[in-house]
């Protein structure tokens, strides 16, 4: 039962580190995107000087509007990883709860059936004790039988 547990908890945990890798490696990929966005930016900035003004704001504006989505959905990846963070978090604490209450039953069978074997110790001590009694009483009886054989034969 323990090592169901213990394997257990050690598959949470190592779905916990599988998950900070992921949201760590989707984290620095939107942190490239972003990076490559301020790029494109600059480069906008030092390539195309002859654009007119307008142009120039159109393309500001998209860069924009797209950072803004990058930036929505990192948001959304980490407010996902911090729910899920939490559910793993509750669910590690129930089986640890889980795993002391077994530990604890186990811990109360074990003592329940050392106190049977004890009880069965000396019933087992006192029945010898009987059955030694009941064979020395027969060992009486068998000479008193011989003694009485003798004398009559």
């Amino acid at each position: 039962m323990i090592e169901i547990i213990s394997q257990i908890v050690i598959s949470l945990i190592g779905a916990i580190l599988i998950g900070f890798a992921i949201g760590y490696l989707f984290a620095r990929s939107l942190e490239k995107k972003h990076d490559s966005i301020l790029e494109d930016i600059q480069k906008l900035d030092t390539n195309r000087l002859d654009l007119t003004q307008d142009e120039k704001n159109k393309q500001i504006i998209e860069l924009k509007s797209k950072y803004e989505q990058e930036q929505k959905l990192l948001k959304k990846c980490k407010d996902k990883n911090r729910h899920l963070k939490g559910q793993l978090l509750q669910k590690i604490n129930l089986l640890e709860k889980t795993s002391k209450t077994l530990k604890d039953m186990q811990t109360r069978q074990c003592k329940e059936e050392k106190n049977k074997i004890l009880e069965l110790e000396k019933l087992l001590k006192k029945k010898e004790a009987e059955l030694k009694e009941f064979e020395s009483v027969l060992v009486k009886a068998e000479k008193t039988i011989e003694a009485l054989m003798r004398g009559e034969s």
